[in-house]
């Protein structure tokens, strides 16, 4: 979905989708209400433009172009704490920030900020209909020259005469507004404190997306990430965790021309419901060190028939990016599940180009919900060991 008259002020965000792999998220343990549901939404946007002057700097790693995402979450019964009959003020649960560096994906979680909404604000002589989060709590992103967000602005708004009908009020709607809809304004707005404090940097973000994660568009993201002693990296997906999907979610490791997907517990994968288009071949599936064949887009592959009604292993190589392969091209899998999964993703070691700047290993350790087999399959394959 293309960004209509939306800037966002934001650092950097690189290359255009980081690989990606199909997950359920593990229901939040926090307790709630029966009344109460838990949701998560999101958005997307490319780095547009910095300010410049007054001390100043660019993010060294987030150049013109580059990504960031955000999630936050929240419960839809949360109280509205503004007294206004036309605005209201919702707090969050859980914020986070995801930079995709020229070199690696930068994390940033915060536990407070407030959603904004306003309905037939009077704005001259028109009106006004928005939807933002404001009052973030100064996440700080270690990895990416120990940025502490001083303040963030996100606003999508419509301005029109007569009173546009994108907000049907001040409350919390049951699904995310259209970014469609908001014509006048999708923006991101982020100012704060880089390289221990001696420097600010100031940039606008233009947003592409905006709607519950799990979409190949609009891929999870992790909500912390860890650098090994031996190199490797480990990113994890449970504390955003929401049972995002009913089947399963699109989500953002890193690049790399293998990966093996290693069940943590008793839980099985019952299929890869598809592969990424946009690569120079297709890709090949083991389980066991046994080939199952090459796959592509479109095709999928059933483990069902092997014991137990699936496997704890398999690995996924031959991944070739048709594109430069100095950018993190996307690898979104699509992935199903016999019951609530733990596993941990691990990557073959990235090729020696410059402009990665992550080396190593990587590890994606993910807690993932159970879904039913994905009900679109163009190639079934069912292979037993032996």
């Amino acid at each position: 979905m293309a960004a209509h008259g939306s800037m966002v002020r934001c650092s950097k965000v690189g290359s255009r989708r980081a690989i990606g792999i199909a997950l359920v998220l593990f229901a939040s343990a926090l307790a709630l209400p029966a009344t109460a549901v838990e949701k998560v939404w999101g958005f997307e946007g490319t780095v547009t433009s910095y300010a410049g002057g007054g001390g100043m700097v660019p993010l060294v790693d987030m150049p013109i172009g580059s990504v960031v995402r955000g999630q936050f979450r929240f419960d839809d019964t949360a109280v509205d704490t503004n007294g206004s009959a036309n605005a209201g003020s919702y707090a969050t649960i859980a914020f986070a920030l995801g930079f995709e560096g020229t070199s690696m994906l930068h994390l940033g979680l915060t536990t407070s900020a407030t959603i904004e909404i306003e309905n037939d604000v009077a704005d001259g002589p028109n009106f006004r209909d928005s939807f933002g989060l404001e009052d973030v709590s100064a996440p700080v992103v270690p990895t990416l020259e120990d940025l502490m967000v001083l303040s963030l602005d996100f606003e999508l708004q419509e301005v029109d005469n007569p009173a546009p009908t994108v907000m049907a009020s001040d409350a919390l709607p049951a699904s995310p507004p259209a970014l469609i809809d908001f014509t006048t304004l999708t923006s991101l707005q982020i100012l704060g404190y880089v390289n221990a404090m001696s420097n600010t940097t100031d940039f606008t973000v233009t947003i592409s997306e905006f709607g519950e994660p799990g979409t190949i568009d609009l891929p999870v993201i992790p909500d912390s990430t860890t650098t090994n002693p031996d190199g490797s990296v480990t990113w994890t997906f449970d504390t955003l965790g929401v049972s995002l999907c009913a089947t399963a979610c699109w989500i953002d490791p890193p690049t790399s021309t293998s990966f093996t997907y290693t069940m943590t517990n008793s839980a099985l994968f019952t299929s890869i419901a598809d592969f990424p288009p946009g690569f120079s071949s297709d890709f090949d599936v083991s389980v066991g060190g046994s080939s199952l064949g090459t796959f592509g887009p479109g095709d999928s592959v059933d483990f069902s028939g092997y014991p137990g009604g699936g496997v704890s292993e398999f690995v996924v190589s031959g991944i070739d990016p048709a594109t430069d392969t100095s950018s993190a091209a996307a690898f979104p899998l699509e992935l199903t599940f016999d019951s609530t999964a733990e596993f941990t993703m691990t990557s073959s070691p990235l090729p020696a180009v410059p402009s990665f700047g992550l080396a190593g290993l990587g590890v994606v350790t993910a807690v993932l919900a159970g879904a039913g087999v994905v009900a679109y399959r163009t190639r079934r394959i069912d292979r037993r060991p032996g």
